[in-house]
């Protein structure tokens, strides 16, 4: 056997895997850091919508317990990273609010003097842990800011309860150390 071939036989052997899935492999008890911040998975959801499945994980910063919230999807085959928080729903004015409740949503909303436009709205299914078959339904809608960089989402959970959730797109270079977690 010539030294050559010491390769050539791992190579037959089968490819080695990265256990580094990036993001995506983030589980409950992971951790990943953002803008100077390490924030600890407190769990991994997912969203489906004919078929189409959207995770999101929820994170709490270890120094300042701050809850974000990661979320990944893909659409017509382009891939969308977004990290929200949630927002009090008093900062939406009271008119746009009697728009939904009426099935209207507004085609615009300004919160923070900042206005968001409608993007998408829609129905899916909430899956509170993303291996689980237990889910609940909800009504969302998405709203962008004009240069497409702020986004804003509003979910109705039943007959009256509504989140609201504020953020911005990301990329997945944006967050570094990331330790995958365990998914059992």
């Amino acid at each position: 056997m010539g030294f050559f071939d010491i390769f050539s036989k791992k190579e037959s052997q089968g490819k080695a895997t990265s256990l580094d899935e990036g993001l995506l492999g983030l589980q409950k008890g992971g951790y990943v850091s953002f803008d100077l911040e390490t924030y600890r998975v407190e769990k991994r959801s997912c969203y489906e919508e004919d078929g189409e499945r959207a995770l999101e994980w929820h994170l709490v910063g270890e120094s300042n317990q701050k809850h974000m919230y990661l979320g990944y999807e893909k659409d017509d085959g382009k891939v969308y990273w977004f990290l929200t928080e949630k927002v009090k729903a008093s900062k939406i004015a009271e008119s746009d609010w009697d728009r939904f409740t009426q099935d209207d949503a507004p085609p615009k909303i300004t919160i923070d003097d900042q206005v968001f436009l409608a993007d998408a709205s829609g129905a899916a299914y909430f899956y509170a842990d993303d291996r689980d078959v237990d889910r609940e339904e909800l009504i969302y809608w998405n709203y962008e800011d004009r240069d497409g960089e702020l986004i804003l989402t509003i979910e109705q959970w039943g007959e009256t309860a509504f989140e609201v959730y504020q953020g911005k797109y990301v990329t997945e270079t944006d967050f570094y150390n990331i330790i995958q977690g365990d998914p059992s």
